[in-house]
């Protein structure tokens, strides 16, 4: 669980005073396990791989003057990838792609500023 951060009404409203991070929690008891990247306010968060990765969009302000995609080990908290992003609105989202549509051999991909 987390404590959704950066949505239109927080903006001017919301400080990072807030409880930031993800919150393991026992489905069976309800009881808090752990509190993990406490340092992280998340405006989306998505598990991967059966909820041994998490994906989050990482907020710095409410404004989204700074945004981060960051994957995470969703036991430890360990940041394993950051990716610095443009600062607009976000969304992640995740999908399977059938092999047949993968693309295979030689592959380029570049990226440029407009």
């Amino acid at each position: 669980m987390f404590e959704l951060f950066g949505g239109k009404r927080d903006r001017g409203r919301c400080s990072k005073d807030i409880p930031g991070g993800v919150f393991l929690v026992n489905p069976q008891s309800g009881k808090q396990i752990a509190h993990i990247v406490s340092e992280l306010h998340f405006a989306q968060l998505i598990s991967r791989k059966a909820a041994a990765e998490l994906y989050g969009v990482d907020l710095a302000s409410a404004g989204w003057t700074s945004v981060a995609l960051v994957r995470l080990n969703a036991t430890t908290g360990q940041i394993l990838v950051k990716q610095n992003l443009p600062s607009d609105v976000w969304f992640i989202d995740l999908a399977n792609i059938p092999e047949e549509l993968l693309p295979h051999g030689q592959v380029e991909a570049k990226a440029w500023l407009q």
